[in-house]
């Protein structure tokens, strides 16, 4: 009886092939894991600080309004004075309201209540000026 062992052959000189396919793709996902993470560790250094800049960006961009209201308030002079004074304090309390629907982390709340303090502060200046500008009334 005659056995044919061609087919036993082939699959014996397969597998040796198969191993090779199998190794080159596990190295190759090995190369892809290791350039991933090549990628990965220095944008793990970049989004904490773009994070915090962007919570913080929301609250700084109001320093730029209240801002303005004090150059307003320094470029007022004379009878104009009172009303510029009225109309100051009608744009802080717009910011203020606007500034009080901002929505920040608890941990970026110190920024915040700063502002706040900061908008009352301009409005006080706001206020002594106008009381300033007003003619004494006499008794």
């Amino acid at each position: 009886m005659i056995r044919d062992t061609s087919s036993q052959d082939a699959v014996l000189t397969a597998a040796p092939a198969q191993r090779l396919k199998r190794r080159a793709l596990w190295i190759g996902g090995a190369v892809a894991a290791v350039a991933l993470g090549a990628l990965l560790i220095p944008l793990s250094r970049v989004v904490p600080p773009l994070y915090v800049w962007r919570v913080r960006s929301r609250v700084y961009r109001w320093y730029g309004q209240l801002r303005a209201v004090e150059q307003g308030l320094e470029q007022a002079h004379g009878a104009q004075r009172a009303q510029v004074c009225a109309s100051l304090l009608q744009r802080l309390d717009d910011i203020e309201e606007r500034v009080n629907q901002i929505s920040i982390p608890l941990s970026f709340a110190d920024a915040l209540y700063g502002l706040r303090s900061h908008i009352n502060f301009v409005r006080q200046r706001v206020r002594s000026a106008a009381a300033e500008s007003e003619p004494v009334r006499a008794r």
